[in-house]
């Protein structure tokens, strides 16, 4: 399970169909029976193509990531 939770973004239009966008986050993530909990800081490049707008590059990098380990979950 992820969570990455993006707050207060800032955007640059760099042209009229393709933005930049930074923005500080939380992420939550659960994998292989540890969790990662933690602050970070995301760049995501977007591009117009058609009348929808897509990710075409990110990078995210946290900080001061807490790791645990958590119990198996039952499905």
């Amino acid at each position: 399970m992820t969570n990455l939770a993006a707050q207060a973004p800032d955007v640059v239009l760099m042209r009229k169909d393709l933005a930049l966008v930074t923005f500080p986050f939380t992420l939550d993530l659960s994998a292989g029976g540890s969790r990662q909990i933690g602050p970070g800081e995301g760049t995501m490049l977007w591009q117009n193509e058609g009348g929808a707008w897509r990710i075409v590059a990110a990078h995210l990098t946290y900080t001061r990531a807490v790791e645990a380990q958590v119990t198996q979950q039952r499905r």
